[in-house]
């Protein structure tokens, strides 16, 4: 019997091995199990009591992956839709008061003895949904014709900065005007609303943005505002003396300073860290930050500290190279494939690792402000890893179960 002939039951019919085998694409799972495999090295050094939960996430993301692939990625998108809307509901329950706080946050559903974050279930099914309603529509290519993928990507953004989760919603407009533009989007359109969106910015920031996370922006952009009072002082400009503020006021703006102060203590101790590995790094556990608890929450959020202290510029580089290699290998994936929705699927999906992972980089490195995003497949986490393996499932697949194409134009 032929290896084709071989099959595997997906519940939704049979799937052959082959196929299966054709989506394993070493361009895209090689760089990410060598990059599971920095992180597991990273927290072992600092949290080593971590590193065998994150194994065992490791292997929990890798099989969702590979349950993904076995099913066609157009039965999949089939059920999108409601799995969109289970995200949403999801996300309700989490704002309604439903969720677990931690970290002065209330972004985790527990269900018995498992927690997760339903905003890393929407970023998926985000991705999912617009390639969905997008694969065999023109629409989208006017003006009126983005409202729609706009609701659907607005709707979770709100409740998700709701929560609040300023930093995961961030990442969701990204991954909109990147699928829009390559499924046709015409470009001013895109511009048109991304002047729309910066117009409204001074809205945001007085009924949207909470006071905590004004507090990371204006600890960011301290520095820049001392140079600017300075400044207007020196030349005669200095605003004229403010008014006594009453206890309320006094007390909320000791908050905020403390806050800012706070902010800008953490990314000075990550780029201390950072600045510490030198040329070649301190070496595995050598690392007096790491062994000192130096940087708050270096397993999550600031792992990449971690890893610049132990293995310096050249390990940064090395990491730098793997973070380019995945990318590179779904481009390459959205390229060989013409299907509109499989397309979209490796464009989103490169799309959201990207950007998530160039965000939790400059944030540690001081040139973003500090947005609590974890860097896919190193930081400690259950549910980040695993929806980072579910989307390059979908990406996956969209290259192992290819239709027959009648057309060389992409999106025809």
């Amino acid at each position: 019997m032929s290896s084709d002939a071989v099959r595997v039951t997906s519940g939704l019919g049979p799937v052959r091995w082959s196929t299966v085998i054709r989506a394993l694409d070493p361009r895209v799972l090689v760089p990410a199990l060598v990059l599971c495999a920095v992180g597991l090295v990273a927290l072992a050094a600092d949290r080593p009591e971590a590193a065998a939960s994150q194994a065992r996430w490791i292997a929990v993301g890798v099989a969702a992956c590979l349950a993904v692939i076995v099913i066609p990625y157009r039965r999949l998108l089939d059920l999108i839709y409601p799995v969109y809307a289970l995200a949403i509901v999801a996300l309700v329950l989490v704002v309604a008061g439903f969720g677990v706080e931690r970290n002065f946050a209330t972004r985790w559903l527990q269900l018995g003895p498992v927690g997760f974050q339903p905003s890393e279930v929407a970023k998926v099914a985000v991705v999912a949904a617009l390639a969905r309603y997008i694969r065999f529509r023109r629409d989208h290519r006017t003006f009126r014709g983005l409202l729609e993928p706009f609701l659907l990507t607005l709707l979770p953004l709100a409740l998700i900065v709701m929560q609040p989760d300023l930093g995961t919603a961030l990442m969701l407009p990204p991954i909109l005007f990147v699928m829009l533009w390559a499924a046709g989007a015409r470009s001013k359109h895109l511009l048109a609303v991304v002047l729309l969106g910066v117009a409204a910015i001074p809205l945001l920031w007085t009924f949207v943005i909470r006071d905590y996370q004004k507090a990371r922006v204006l600890g960011f952009v301290h520095p820049a505002v001392e140079i600017v009072q300075d400044v207007r002082e020196r030349v005669g400009l200095a605003p004229a003396a403010e008014a006594e503020p009453t206890p309320e006021e006094a007390r909320a703006r000791r908050l905020q300073e403390q806050q800012v102060e706070d902010r800008r203590y953490h990314v000075e101790r990550s780029l201390a860290a950072i600045a510490s590995g030198h040329v070649s790094g301190a070496g595995f556990r050598q690392g007096a930050a790491n062994r000192t608890d130096y940087v708050p929450e270096s397993w999550t959020d600031f792992i990449f500290t971690v890893h610049a202290e132990e293995w310096g510029f050249l390990g940064v580089l090395g990491l730098l190279g793997l973070e380019a290699a995945l990318l590179l290998g779904l481009a390459t994936v959205a390229r060989e494939v013409k299907e509109p929705a499989a397309r979209l699927l490796a464009v989103g999906g490169m799309t959201l690792l990207g950007t998530q992972a160039f965000v939790n980089l400059a944030m540690t490195l001081g040139v973003a402000p500090v947005t609590g995003l974890p860097l896919p497949f190193l930081s400690y986490g259950g549910t980040s890893m695993v929806s980072s393996w579910l989307v390059l499932g979908l990406a996956l697949n969209a290259r192992a179960h290819r239709p027959l194409v009648f057309t060389e134009r992409d999106f025809d």
